[in-house]
């Protein structure tokens, strides 16, 4: 079962996993923002409106491709790390499913092929400086949806494919990814948040049960915080997502221990949590050094007990 699973479910086992994190959550309190403002508090300012009407998957497609692009506008702006956000293995692996759901359809499975090869190539050259945000947004766009394939059960895939993937894009939708990447490169690049000596890990692991639990949910690693991008136009304090964030911090503290560690930061150390609320501009911060030290090695104890039974 997935982490999110485990969050969201109603069985005895993940209430259980449930009851472990609750006895652990940081209160609202305990979270601060970059801005000043009080965290998950009406103080919060719009500043990129949703696009009206939009369909639940629109909505869920927005926050995979607006993901996707704050990651490469973040490897634009640090000096290492740049060619690790190339890989896109989910739109990888959705672009696998789709072509051999194609069966023998070979001209078109190498057309979609060659759009992938296309679009990695055109966000590249984006990262290493050249390019326009705006003009790797249909790349970016089609990578989303190969990516969103990859997570859906096929029986729910659309019934043409390749009219799907091909497809030119929603305008507003696109009008809706502009609104967030310009406050997004407000608030990261221009700021300086994310610069040139800036240590970066996109999509890291945190280990390898995380792995198993399908991750979780981290964008990236920026200079000792990991990040969680939030596109959603409303705000507060959500213990799932809180959970979730913890948990897969707790789960890097128990890899950590391990004698031959999985996850992908190295020595890079873990010093804060963050959500970043993309239609506010505004950065949650949990700051782990003032959690009780006692409570986080218990939690991540309990969490050992709980996946080894």
């Amino acid at each position: 079962m997935s982490l999110s699973g485990l969050l969201k479910g109603c069985g005895e086992r993940e209430r259980a996993f449930q009851e472990i994190l609750r006895s652990f959550l940081p209160e609202p309190k305990q979270f601060y923002t970059a801005s000043g403002h009080k965290a998950f508090s009406k103080e919060y300012q719009l500043r990129a409106p949703a696009a009206q009407a939009l369909e639940r998957r629109d909505v869920a497609f927005v926050g995979t491709a607006f993901t996707n692009l704050a990651e490469v506008m973040v490897a634009r702006a640090v000096e290492r790390g740049k060619r690790a956000v190339l890989s896109f293995p989910l739109a990888f692996k959705g672009l696998e499913l789709a072509t051999e759901k194609l069966g023998s359809a070979e001209v078109v499975k190498q057309q979609l092929k060659d759009f992938f090869t296309a679009s990695v190539l055109k966000v590249e050259r984006f990262v290493k400086g050249g390019e326009s945000i705006e003009k790797i947004l249909p790349a970016c766009y089609y990578l989303s949806k190969l990516e969103q394939l990859s997570g859906l059960y096929q029986d729910v895939w659309p019934k043409n494919i390749p009219a799907y993937l091909k497809a030119r894009e929603q305008r507003e939708l696109v009008t809706d990814l502009e609104r967030l990447c310009g406050v997004f490169n407000h608030v990261f690049i221009q700021s300086g948040l994310a610069g040139g000596k800036s240590r970066a890990v996109f999509r890291p692991s945190l280990g390898r049960l995380s792995d198993e639990l399908g991750g979780a949910g981290v964008s990236f690693y920026l200079d000792g915080t990991l990040y969680y991008m939030k596109t959603s136009q409303t705000y507060g304090y959500r213990w799932r997502e809180i959970a979730q964030a913890v948990s897969g911090y707790l789960l890097y503290l128990l890899d950590c221990g391990q004698a031959r560690p999985a996850h992908a930061l190295g020595e890079l150390r873990v010093e804060r949590l963050a959500f970043y609320q993309a239609r506010f501009g505004e950065i949650e911060y949990l700051d782990l050094s003032r959690l009780d030290s006692l409570a986080i090695e218990t939690a991540a104890q309990n969490l050992k007990a709980f996946f080894t039974k």
